[in-house]
């Protein structure tokens, strides 16, 4: 549940502090006691930033909550249904018809397609001596991104930026430490036999297991951007923030392991909960994470992170009088837990935005969801509509003279009942005792209305049947060429804005995570040798199935290799599957094109991602084109011998 920031109390809870002293060595030597002057005016800074960045923001969200609903299929039900489904729990009541989340749905897959693939991030050398140097540094950063899993983070993103207009991923350097065992001769040493060895004993140790990059989403709602640069010019703006609900527990652990962090102890002393903060959220239809008293019990702590470009001799924290960039913390709104210089060697906001759908200037441009929002609005009243009217329907309402007919017996819903007559009409019939009103559905077009703003949503959005997988509508027979066209067609759209999205989030993100690891990456691994610029490495490391990548080899000159946005199988199988069997039958073309890779290409076209698995090694049999002139002359030469009719 995403922490909603609410700027009208503007009274921190510093109250406990009073009194309450911690013996910290703070970086720097800087003097963050909470309390003093420098630790004050941090505070009071970062807060007065959350401030004004929410007070713009936060007109989003109530369009966002709309979204939020749309997507959980959920329409809260009023006093009359309730009631409703009291009496009868089978009986339909108000819902989403979930054609957003369908929609949504299809364009993720189409970014996961296109993105999501190993590896992730693709790197070229400049020069020719950063060749073998650019190819390992991919394979050690797709071992980080599959280690921590970084497909998770980025599909988050790509969800924010389709559902909200934009999505943030903060990117920063981990080390995960873990208890490792290992075997460890026992025996003693003799003089004259030397060591004798009694047996082994497996001792437990406390080791570095993983160290990489590591992505951490950022919930739109909390998100705190500089309002005056556009959403993908986050790099331009003076600071960027966000607020993360946090607990205790968290806070001190990363304290301990981390010495850039600090005060943790006096968070105890805190409610621990931002002023900043309220817990409103319309994506928790149950209310599963609004307990109060669960969040006492865990002690709750909202913490808010900012990175700002500050001039330190002016906030007092340095003597530098040009501006530099700074990551700050603070918790409940009282305590600064974090203040330290940027650091890395991108001299960047670890920060990157994905906003495929922007305009180039707003602060938070309008989602593809949320310009159709009004037309699923209007699904949702047509279906619930006819809804409602079949139900009403269903219940009979009839019209009944009271002199005539024992309404006791009338009201009887049990079947094969029997309604009598009152004794003053005995003898008469029962004509024009009780009739039925006559109820027409008005409602009958609504399903049709509906399927045709479903198209027509689709339409707009790109998320066209095709790409659902399903057929064109339509009595006539589609023909394979009417197929291939639509569907060309379809994903081009689709493309555009994969392709805006890589490049502002996949590219920013691949040159952060990339110089991250030339920075901070302290042991070497073994890396595998398959993949892209497998000739190049086999050529210089031999015919292995594992490389080591020295930490010192992966620093080259590199450029990030942008994706189009296309799908690796968006092309023609059928067309390349042709022009291989044109090639490989005329000897001019044979020479000009390199038909293993053409192979290669037309088996992903055709499903198989895996195709390099079956390469034999050192490159298999290497065919030899000859003309028929020369090949007679080696027969005749005894250098050739005819597969039939050779010796045995």
């Amino acid at each position: 549940m995403p922490i909603r920031l609410d700027p009208r109390t503007q009274v921190a809870n510093v109250g406990n502090l009073r009194g309450t002293e911690y013996s910290y060595k703070y970086p720097r030597g800087l003097r963050l006691r909470p309390g003093t002057e420098t630790h004050d005016r941090i505070r009071d800074l970062v807060l007065e930033f959350a401030r004004n960045s929410y007070a713009r923001i936060s007109a989003r969200h109530e369009s966002w909550q709309q979204i939020d609903q749309m997507l959980t299929a959920y329409i809260p039900t009023d006093e009359a249904e309730d009631r409703i489904k009291e009496k009868d729990s089978r009986k339909p009541v108000s819902i989403v018809v979930p054609l957003s989340y369908a929609t949504l749905d299809t364009l993720l897959t189409y970014v996961t397609a296109a993105f999501l693939d190993s590896p992730i991030f693709k790197y070229e050398g400049i020069g020719p001596e950063d060749v073998l140097g650019a190819r390992l540094l991919e394979r050690v950063v797709d071992h980080q991104a599959r280690r921590a899993k970084m497909a998770i983070q980025l599909h988050t993103m790509f969800r924010d930026a389709f559902a909200y207009g934009f999505g943030a991923v903060n990117v920063g350097w981990n080390r995960e430490y873990g208890y490792r065992r290992d075997v460890k001769e026992n025996g003693f040493f003799s003089p004259v036999m030397g060591f004798v060895r009694r047996g082994q004993d497996r001792l437990r140790s406390r080791k570095l297991i993983f160290e990489g990059n590591e992505l951490q989403n950022i919930d739109p709602y909390s998100y705190l951007p500089d309002v005056g640069v556009p959403i993908q010019d986050v790099q331009r703006g003076q600071a960027a923030g966000w607020c993360r609900r946090e607990n205790r527990m968290e806070i001190l652990e990363r304290e301990a392991g981390d010495n850039s962090f600090f005060n943790g102890r006096y968070v105890n002393h805190i409610s621990g909960k931002s002023f900043l903060s309220t817990d409103q959220s319309a994506r928790d239809r149950y209310g599963v994470g609004s307990d109060e008293q669960m969040a006492a019990m865990y002690k709750v702590v909202d913490v808010i992170y900012m990175y700002m470009d500050i001039i330190p001799s002016e906030l007092g924290v340095g003597t530098s009088q040009y501006p530099e960039k700074w990551f700050f913390g603070v918790a409940g709104d009282s305590v600064v837990i974090k203040a330290d210089p940027q650091g890395e060697d991108h001299n960047k906001f670890p920060l990157a935005i994905c906003a495929p759908d922007y305009d180039g200037y707003s602060v938070t441009p309008i989602s593809r969801l949320e310009m159709v929002y009004g037309m699923q609005h209007l699904i949702n009243f047509l279906y619930n509509s006819h809804v409602t009217n079949i139900r009403k329907a269903l219940n009979d309402m009839f019209v009944a003279d009271p002199e005539l007919v024992n309404l006791n017996d009338l009201n009887n819903p049990s079947p094969g009942k029997i309604i009598r007559l009152r004794k003053k009409a005995w003898g008469r019939g029962v004509a024009n005792a009780v009739e039925q009103l006559k109820v027409m559905d008005v409602t009958s077009q609504n399903l049709q209305e509906g399927l045709l703003l479903a198209n027509s949503m689709d339409q707009y959005t790109g998320a066209v049947d095709s790409l659902k997988g399903q057929m064109r509508r339509g009595g006539e027979r589609v023909s394979a060429t009417e197929y291939r066209g639509t569907h060309a067609s379809a994903l081009s759209r689709l493309e555009r804005c994969a392709r805006l999205g890589g490049l502002q989030a996949i590219v920013d993100l691949g040159h952060m995570i990339a110089l991250n690891t030339q920075q901070y990456l302290e042991r070497g691994q073994y890396v595998e040798m398959v993949g892209r610029g497998e000739d190049e490495l086999r050529a210089e490391f031999g015919d292995t199935e594992r490389i080591y990548a020295d930490p010192l080899s992966l620093v080259v000159e590199y450029d990030i290799e942008a994706s189009d946005g296309s799908l690796p199988n968006s092309g023609d199988p059928a067309l390349w599957k042709d022009l291989l069997q044109v090639i490989t039958t005329n000897e001019a073309l044979v020479g000009q094109f390199d038909v293993v890779n053409i192979f290669k290409h037309t088996a992903r076209l055709m499903g198989a991602k895996n195709i390099g698995d079956f390469v034999a090694k050192g490159g298999g049999v290497q065919p030899n084109v000859m003309q028929d002139e020369q090949v007679m002359r080696q027969v005749e030469a005894g250098n050739m011998v005819p597969m039939s009719g050779g010796e045995e």
